[in-house]
């Protein structure tokens, strides 16, 4: 009877003493740190690329589920949607939008030149108020504003409303003052131009990218899962799910928001006689989608419109009157969405104090603009997330004792169909032993 040779001895991978993991530890630190920094050029596109993503993979998925479409058949066709919609929505509001602008230059010429003939016609002793027995002076206020607006007063002391005078003319100085008028609405021009094709540019390479991340979904949560280990499937997926609630319900909440400021704004002009209603309503929603302070940003043009062009319905009240009368209905109608209605929409997808958020939109202003105002408040959302979940985990606690396995996000759920690869039964979730430790 023969003997079969032994088996060859199996494998084992070295494993790095202590000091080598350390080391390697900080070294891909400081390579993350270094990565930060070379896309900060790009950062803002790519966040608004994987926002799209974000926001597109629910319809996704939801015609995945309910029709026989495969999953890059219809994440292509929601996209040719969506940018179709969007051309179309251009296509209207664009001449609104255009006409809406122009109406605003053109009464606020008139509303200068009729500054400038009051202005002309100002008498010292107007800026003088009595009030309550005392004479309160606004000269110091009004004098500065009237010299900006018609010139010094030995200038125009003798020259007639709308006359120009000339006392003396040099042709060169008339040549230089062309040439420098000339370059710079040349260069603001182009600037401004270049800014528009710039973030076209950029907007369209980022709806590519999200495409490319819709399409490869589900080959990254293949690779996503079996990366994890499997004794930390369960608490991998609770925390993103922690965070795609976060994330869907500030978008949800804020569009919803949005929306609803949108036409309670545009009902309170059209009842007020204001004109450019439509265009109004729209800029109201859209700053409103900033958190906190977008209702207080909305102010300045829902009160500067009324100020140069007045009401058709409140004729009787002067164009300040009503621009203030504007402003107070609008904060009226914010502190009741903002206090009864959004925390209702928004419910407790961020669990963030209202001063925290007020201070983050501020520090996201500041270092992303509007982007970062817009996105500071789930940003803080996740952010608390993940500290609790950090701090359950040093005190040695279950940081979701009252979630189950399978409560877990759809993006890690076989919602998606795996690529069909030999080794995707080894990737597949499975539940986690009674102890979760290492």
């Amino acid at each position: 009877m023969t003997t079969l040779p032994p088996p060859p001895p199996k494998y084992e991978s070295p494993t790095w003493d202590r000091p080598t993991r350390l080391l390697v530890t900080v070294l891909l630190i400081v390579a993350g740190i270094y990565a930060v920094t070379l896309l900060a050029p790009v950062f803002q596109m790519l966040t608004i690329a994987f926002i799209i993503a974000f926001l597109m993979y629910a319809p996704a998925r939801f015609i995945t589920r309910h029709t026989p479409i495969p999953w890059a058949l219809a994440v292509a066709s929601l996209y040719l949607l969506v940018i179709g919609l969007v051309f179309f929505i251009l296509l209207i509001f664009v001449p609104a939008l255009v006409r809406g602008v122009n109406s605003l230059i053109i009464s606020g010429q008139e509303s200068y030149t009729r500054l400038q003939v009051e202005m002309r016609a100002y008498q010292p002793e107007q800026g003088i108020i009595d009030f309550m027995g005392n004479r309160i002076d606004f000269n110091p206020v009004i004098e500065p504003i009237r010299n900006f607006v018609v010139g010094t007063p030995d200038a125009v002391e003798d020259a007639p409303p709308n006359v120009l005078q000339f006392e003396s003319v040099n042709l060169q100085q008339i040549i230089n003052s062309f040439v420098n008028v000339a370059g710079a609405v040349t260069n603001t021009v182009t600037s401004t131009i270049g800014s528009i094709a710039g973030f076209l540019s950029s907007f369209l390479l980022a709806i590519f990218i999200s495409l490319l991340v819709l399409i490869d979904l589900p080959n990254n949560r293949a690779a996503f899962q079996k990366w994890i280990p499997p004794a930390y499937h369960r608490e991998v997926m609770l925390l993103v799910r922690r965070v795609v609630i976060v994330w869907n319900g500030f978008f949800r909440g804020q569009v919803l928001i949005g929306i609803f400021v949108g036409l309670i704004t545009y009902a309170q002009l059209v009842i007020m006689g204001i004109s450019n209603a439509e265009l109004l309503a729209i800029i109201t929603g859209l700053i409103s989608l900033i958190p906190t302070i977008g209702g207080v940003i909305a102010l300045i043009p829902l009160g500067l419109v009324p100020l140069l062009q007045g009401s058709s319905v409140m004729t009787t009240l002067s164009n300040a009157t009503v621009a203030l009368l504007v402003v107070l209905v609008s904060i009226i109608i914010n502190q009741i969405i903002w206090n009864l209605l959004a925390p209702k929409i928004l419910g407790d997808a961020l669990e963030l104090p209202l001063p925290v958020i007020i201070v983050g939109v501020f520090i996201g202003a500041a270092v992303g603009g509007v982007l970062g105002a817009f996105l500071v408040a789930p940003a803080m959302g996740t952010i608390r997330v993940l500290l609790v979940y950090t701090l359950n985990k040093l005190a040695g606690r279950d940081p979701f004792p009252e979630d189950e396995e399978e409560n877990v996000p759809a993006i890690l759920t076989a919602e998606l169909p795996l690529p069909t690869t030999p080794n995707t039964q080894e990737i597949t979730p499975v539940a986690a032993p009674a102890s979760h430790g290492t």
